[in-house]
């Protein structure tokens, strides 16, 4: 929740790393299987590989600090 609001107000997210790729693998850090949500929907379960092409989707985000 507290990452909700700082990203509402264009602040740098608590424990958040972000990386540049075309194609990311996400697995749990303990091994086991977590739920994955796309959108706010159930998605599966990790691990999932999430890919995004090219002008596919639009995003509208606040300029960087």
């Amino acid at each position: 929740a507290r990452n909700c609001v700082r990203l509402f107000l264009a602040k740098p997210l608590l424990g958040a790393e972000f990386h540049s790729a075309r194609e990311v693998l996400i697995e749990s850090a303990e091994g086991g299987p977590l739920s994955v949500h796309m959108d706010g929907e159930p998605g599966g379960s990790t691990p999932v590989a999430v890919e995004v092409r090219p002008r596919a989707l639009r995003v509208l985000a606040p300029p960087a600090p």
